[in-house]
């Protein structure tokens, strides 16, 4: 059986939807013939998985020189000084320093393995995976969850991003073949590496309806709305959402006023601050960074799900959170907030899962909408729009056949009917 070493920075049980992805691919390839190891960062795990190498934690004088920097006093002339050296020695951004101690600890490992995969977010697995590649001689395959250059946050015409996309194409042209998880980004990978891309294939994000069976689907007992994952700032917020309850708390509204919302994630703060600008803090309970189990368990809690960001213009066609995959098996209503025409709404109306908002006269509505839903005890979609998207199952088997084709492996099929 061929091996593959999955380069994770992110990998259950981490509490990060970048988590997610890998640790299907892992715990599913195996059915079709590739065995999987994964070279992941530090963390206290209180059961170490089987056939995962954890690597040495960042050189302790890395983490105190940026511990000093935060501590400084924001006056010190000197202060951007340090910031400059800082900002280099994490170039192209702070998972850098995992570079040389996982390559260290792949290559002492002993193994061999038949090719490497990584992931992007963040940048690091990608140059541990062109080094590897290149020093074993075996097929390296890039996954992109998110874009590198062209994700909208990291998206700029400073030097830094410049150098950026650079040593991004740099890296990515020794790829065996990129792999995606929506057409948009395969589209926007072409652009950004152009006639020297490899082979570009789309593998788009799975809903673990099994995920779900051990999650108690028991009816909600409040009007709650519900949000995992990060906030970041000019791309994504809860103001529009905040704004909005607080206008319709102040007409009177049932569903204003029985409103809860329900947050997840390490955003705290930000949070916070947009509830005190709308004056609805008594509405806002902080669960903060915890197992995905439990962040299920509070989905199923909620009457409605809900999805936020801003972005405008070629970007809102790029933006399809990899949570909405989630919110799919939740069975609860999804409400997306963002700009009109876009991938987010496209995908919510494709499969059946709810509402979309642009405004705040539409979300207004969406909100009135949901509320009379759950009022009438219908907390969610009678089809099933998990159907019309891939299993875990699946989306291994579409890795599987892409490592086979990049070793040139024959499939286990194929083995059989030419041996009878």
């Amino acid at each position: 059986m061929p091996k593959l070493l999955l380069v994770a920075y992110h990998f259950p049980p981490e509490p990060t939807a970048a988590a997610v992805r890998l640790g299907q691919v892992a715990s599913n390839l195996p059915k079709f013939g590739w065995e999987v190891s994964v070279l992941s960062r530090p963390r206290e795990d209180p059961v170490p998985a089987a056939r995962v190498i954890r690597t040495h934690k960042a050189p302790q004088g890395w983490l105190s020189a940026r511990q000093w920097y935060h501590a400084l006093d924001g006056g010190l002339p000197f202060k951007w000084l340090v910031r400059l050296a800082l900002n280099i020695s994490s170039f192209p951004d702070q998972s850098i320093w995992w570079v040389p101690v996982a390559i260290n600890a792949a290559l002492r490992s002993g193994e061999r393995y038949d090719a490497v995969m990584t992931s992007y977010f963040p940048s690091a697995g990608h140059f541990i995976g062109w080094h590897l590649s290149n020093k074993w001689r075996v097929p390296w395959i890039a996954d992109y969850q998110d874009l590198w250059s062209g994700n909208g946050i990291a998206r700029s015409k400073s030097l830094r991003s410049r150098l950026g996309r650079h040593v991004e194409r740099l890296a990515a042209r020794h790829a065996a073949a990129i792999t995606c998880c929506k057409p948009s980004f395969a589209q926007a990978l072409r652009r950004i590496h152009g006639a020297q891309a490899p082979y570009i294939k789309t593998i788009p994000f799975a809903c673990d309806v099994d995920a779900w069976r051990s999650v108690p689907d028991t009816a909600p007992s409040e009007f709650g709305i519900c949000y995992a994952g990060s906030f970041y700032s000019g791309h994504s917020s809860p103001d529009l959402l905040f704004d909005v309850i607080s206008q319709m708390r102040a007409a009177g509204s049932a569903a204003g006023r029985a409103a809860r919302f329900h947050y997840y994630g390490q955003s705290g703060d930000q949070v916070m601050a947009s509830a005190r600008r709308a004056n609805v803090v008594d509405i806002v309970r902080l669960h903060g960074c915890v197992d995905r189990h439990a962040v299920m368990c509070g989905e199923r809690r909620a009457a409605v799900l809900v999805s936020l960001f801003e972005v405008e213009g070629e970007l809102r066609r790029l933006w399809l959170p990899s949570k909405l995959f989630e919110y799919a098996g939740a069975r609860r209503w999804v409400l997306g907030i963002g700009p009109a025409a876009s991938e987010v709404e496209e995908f919510i109306a494709r499969n059946n899962l709810g509402f979309y908002a642009s405004d705040r006269a539409s979300c207004a509505r969406a909100i009135e909408d949901c509320y009379a839903l759950f009022s009438a005890g219908r907390y969610g979609p009678q089809t099933n729009a998990d159907a019309n998207l891939l299993t875990p199952t699946a989306v291994a088997q579409r890795f599987a056949r892409l490592l086979d084709r990049v070793v040139g492996v024959q499939p286990e099929e194929s083995r059989e009917s030419a041996s009878a």
